[in-house]
């Protein structure tokens, strides 16, 4: 249920918050809070002219993406 969803994101937050090495608690923050997170992401994309091009696009990014480029990218950016 949702209220039990947000307990164990509370508490997996909490807990890893004390103890970042926790690895099961930083994982079941993200189970819990992913999908929530990825459509907040989805909505921002669909209000922005470029976010609504890579959503059209759906590029993938895979091996052959150059780190090296990447950290030429300007602050704030993919990569950076």
């Amino acid at each position: 249920t949702p209220v039990e969803k947000l307990i164990l994101a509370t508490q997996s937050a909490l807990g890893a918050l004390k103890d970042p090495e926790r690895a099961d608690l930083v994982a079941t923050l993200g189970d819990t809070t992913g999908p929530v997170a990825l459509h907040s992401m989805y909505l921002r994309m669909k209000e922005d002219d470029i976010g609504r091009e890579i959503l059209q696009e759906k590029p993938r990014i895979g091996e052959t993406v150059r780190m090296e480029e990447l950290a030429k990218c300007p602050e704030g950016s993919f990569g950076r």
